[in-house]
């Protein structure tokens, strides 16, 4: 792998703002080591930011070398320190951010994490950026707003609207029965979507009590210091919504139905923070992928939940 070093980066950037500013002084090494300083700064804030761990860059120096294939990646992420989104990527608040905000963000970040790592924790860090940003479904969202919501409206407008071409052989009675029927088509497509959802979210739902079941149960037999593993994303779900998981939490570390859990959620925000083993927990690092197996695949549990919607469908028609 060839390395650039973070000082030629810096030194790459300078020179290209003083081209565009018709400087042609030679820049002072001593202003570049400031320079560089201060930019290691910001390359260390956005990786923190974005929950990379340093450790893939730093040298034993504490210097960073960068992959020559990420150079013009780190590059941009550095110019756009000061951007708005940048901003609030550095502050972990990537809720706050649209998918055309993040989008060039996420893709240099991206490709420092392709230029740099290999393997399993390539993949496992690419997997954490997009539940972090979330930036595959706010594509997929952006996607269906621009692409098949306005082709939908505009489809209407076309054929159905006073200006369309077909005008002289429908009158405004025909047009407005039916627009009200092309409202009603989308809206049981609405509904649908709906009802999908709510069948996905009870089969997950039921993936993950027994899951706890299973850790439960392997409590029974094995001693109290055994750790039950916790895939970090399940941790991060579980913190976010802690009230929809009491059951569970209650089932793995043997509570009393009514107990009070403050203490146990203290303890995975430990876990979170230190990613070391607690009392009853342990994260799931890149060697425990057998855990995070046990769920189903996302389109093998869609496509499950969708034939169970086609039969309510058809049960509701023969009833």
């Amino acid at each position: 792998m060839e390395i650039v070093s973070f000082y030629n980066i810096v030194k790459e950037i300078e020179e290209e703002e003083n081209i565009k500013a018709n400087l042609q002084e030679k820049i002072p090494s001593d202003i570049l080591s400031t320079k560089t300083s201060k930019y290691s700064r910001y390359f260390k804030e956005i990786l923190k930011g974005s929950k990379i761990s340093l450790d893939y860059f730093q040298t034993e120096k504490n210097n960073y070398e960068i992959p020559l294939e990420a150079k013009e990646a780190v590059k941009r992420l550095l110019q756009l320190y000061a951007s708005k989104p940048m901003k609030v990527v550095r502050k972990s608040q990537f809720e706050h951010l649209t998918y055309h905000e993040m989008k060039e963000i996420v893709d240099c970040l991206e490709n420092l994490l392709r230029a740099k790592l290999k393997g399993k924790t390539l993949l496992l860090e690419l997997d954490k950026l997009a539940f972090l940003m979330k930036h595959p479904l706010k594509a997929a969202i952006s996607k269906l707003e621009e692409e098949s919501l306005d082709e939908l409206m505009n489809d209407a407008k076309l054929v159905l609207s006073s200006n369309a071409i077909l005008d002289l052989q429908l009158n405004q009675r025909d047009r407005t029965v039916l627009m009200k029927y092309y409202n009603q088509e989308i809206k049981k497509l609405n509904k649908g979507l709906r009802r999908i959802v709510e069948i996905v979210k009870e089969l997950r739902e039921e993936e993950i009590l027994q899951i706890s079941d299973e850790a439960t149960e392997k409590y029974v037999h094995e001693t109290y210091t055994e750790k039950t593993p916790i895939h970090n994303n399940v941790l991060e779900e579980i913190l976010q919504e802690p009230n929809e998981y009491l059951e569970e939490l209650q089932n793995i570390v043997g509570l009393k139905t009514g107990s009070d859990l403050a203490t146990i959620l203290e303890e995975l925000e430990t876990l979170r923070e230190t990613k070391e083993d607690t009392l009853h927990f342990r994260l799931v690092t890149d060697e425990d992928a057998d855990f995070s197996q046990k769920y189903t695949d996302t389109e093998e549990l869609i496509n499950e939940a969708i034939e169970i919607y086609q039969e309510e469908k058809g049960n509701n028609k023969l009833s």
